[in-house]
């Protein structure tokens, strides 16, 4: 036990878990000292038994060797599972079996024995397995030789299809993320230099994070989401009642999204958002900002039955960067501001001209309503760019 308390300490102290995963192991590991061993609930020493026994497979491959650590477990009564690896990437995906497994892939191209790859592998690995909590981990290297297998981890984790979770987080250094189909009510991912890919995810509520690597997050339903990079990209679809999307040196993309709120930031990047929303805030520092406000052509029939409510509230400011809004042919009651000081500010809908002015360097405010009903707000603030808001047949809209 005191080796292990060491090796999950310098685990926390080298920076390769966080504080909470590393406090999260030592509970579990204290747990596994006091609970009386059982099959529903193994105990971490058990666990220990089961890496020795793990079925390892050695293939010999034009890539060189490959040893597999294997676990298969009932994680039906699984509320939280938890996956770090610090040098390699994870994947989730859902099959048709009626058990869980996961599973480590380890390749090497230098020359490694099958000998020291299988010791490598056993002692690398901690696994915490309770009755309603699955921790996997793997130690840091110890010296030079040990990286020679950097990014050549791949954890592989399988569940039943309808298997969902209370709590899910994974998170990798120098390696990627992708999740598909995953059931939870929250879910944490991050990454430094790797991508996030999630596919199809429920939760109600998603924070994901990466450092030197993009997030795309395609067909998501979720209550809230918030997503943010460091010198990365941000793609997503799906519906969400709340989505937040910030990132430094990198643009971010929505299509075929529904939403109820949409908070949109970026340094250094542009924006692009095709959707139907209620309120969309979007505001770059260098640039430029383009909006489809989907279903605005649809408004007569929406305002039957919104109680008299704005159909869509959007937000825009930027920079140093050009501003295009883009509302559905037959759109009615739209109004707003616009806010600028070189470039043209136009506003034609339905081929009326509500607002054209070319801006002199000073700031200039201009104000316009299209007839006397509203149900669509837009505010542009821009300093440096156009200002241009149209509509178009949504024939000739690019497809989401």
């Amino acid at each position: 036990m005191h080796e292990e308390r060491a090796m999950i300490i310098r685990m926390i102290e080298e920076g390769k878990i966080t504080a909470e995963q590393g406090l999260a192991l030592l509970d579990a590991l204290e747990q596994s000292q006091t609970q009386p061993q059982s099959q529903a609930a193994p105990t971490l020493e058990h666990n220990q038994e089961e890496i020795q026994d793990a079925d390892q497979e050695i293939e010999q491959s034009d890539h060189g060797q490959a040893a597999n650590w294997t676990s298969t477990f009932d994680a039906s009564r699984i509320e939280r599972m938890e996956f770090s690896a610090h040098e390699g990437s994870i994947k989730y995906e859902t099959w048709d079996e009626a058990y869980t497994e996961v599973k480590a892939t380890y390749k090497e191209h230098n020359g490694w024995s099958t000998r020291a790859l299988n010791e490598w592998l056993n002692k690398s690995i901690i696994v915490s397995h309770g009755e309603e909590q699955y921790i996997w981990s793997i130690a840091p290297w110890d010296n030079q030789r040990d990286r020679e297998l950097e990014n050549e981890l791949v954890v592989t984790i399988r569940v039943p299809h309808e298997q969902s979770f209370e709590q899910f987080k994974a998170s990798t250094h120098n390696g990627t993320i992708k999740i598909d189909k995953l059931l939870s009510e929250s879910a944490e991912i991050t990454t430094h230099n790797g991508t996030i890919k999630l596919n199809d995810v429920k939760l109600e509520e998603l924070k994901s994070k990466s450092t030197n690597g993009a997030i795309k997050l395609e067909s998501g339903v979720m209550e809230t989401a918030e997503l943010t990079t460091t010198n990365g990209k941000i793609l997503v679809s799906g519906t969400y009642e709340g989505l937040t999307c910030h990132t430094i040196n990198g643009k971010i993309k929505l299509f075929d999204l529904i939403a109820e709120e949409v908070e949109l930031h970026t340094q250094n990047g542009n924006i692009d958002a095709d959707a139907v929303f209620e309120q969309m805030e979007c505001k770059s520092q260098n640039g430029a900002i383009s909006v489809q406000v989907r279903r605005s052509g649809e408004t007569l029939e929406r305002a039957a039955t919104s109680n008299g409510s704005m159909l869509s509230e959007l937000s825009v400011e930027t920079h140093n960067g050009a501003v295009n809004i883009v509302y559905e042919e037959g759109v009615v009651g739209v109004c707003g501001e616009f806010v600028f000081s070189r470039g043209r500010a136009r506003c034609v809908l339905n081929g009326e001209t509500f607002a054209d002015m070319h801006g002199d360097n000073d700031t200039q405010t201009i104000a316009f309503r299209q007839g006397d009903e509203e149900y669509h707000r837009v505010n542009v603030t821009t300093h440096n760019g156009a200002i241009q808001v149209e509509t178009i047949p949504v024939k000739n809209l690019l497809p989401s």
